[in-house]
C-alpha cells in the first residue's frame, strides 16, 4: 500500500457555533417527511392514470383527493416538527 507524507497547514476560526436540535421532534420529522414523498409519488401516480384513462370513476376522484390532503397534511407536519426541533427554549 501507499503511503504519502505531504505538509498540510490547517487555519481555523476563532469560534465556531454549534447550533444544537431535539433528536426527537427531529426524527419526527424525518419520519413525516417520507411519509411526504410517498404521498406526493401516489398523488402523482394517480393525477398520471386519471389524465391518461377514459373512463374516470368516482373512485379515482376520492382516492386522488384523499392523496392531496395526506400530501398536505404530511407536509405541514414535517416542517411544524421540524421548527420545534431547531426552537430555543
Amino acid at each position: 500500500m501507499a503511503e504519502f507524507n505531504l505538509e498540510t497547514t490547517v487555519t481555523a476560526p476563532d469560534k465556531v457555533e454549534v447550533q444544537l436540535v431535539r433528536a426527537d421532534y427531529y426524527e419526527t420529522s424525518n419520519i413525516f417527511r417520507t411519509c411526504f414523498e410517498f404521498a406526493l409519488a401516489l398523488t402523482s401516480a394517480l393525477t398520471g392514470a386519471i389524465l391518461s384513462i377514459d373512463n374516470i370513476t368516482n373512485l379515482h376522484w376520492c382516492f386522488l383527493v384523499v392523496s392531496v390532503i395526506a400530501t398536505g397534511g404530511f407536509l405541514y407536519l414535517t416542517n411544524s416538527f421540524k421548527k420545534k426541533a431547531h426552537k430555543k427554549k
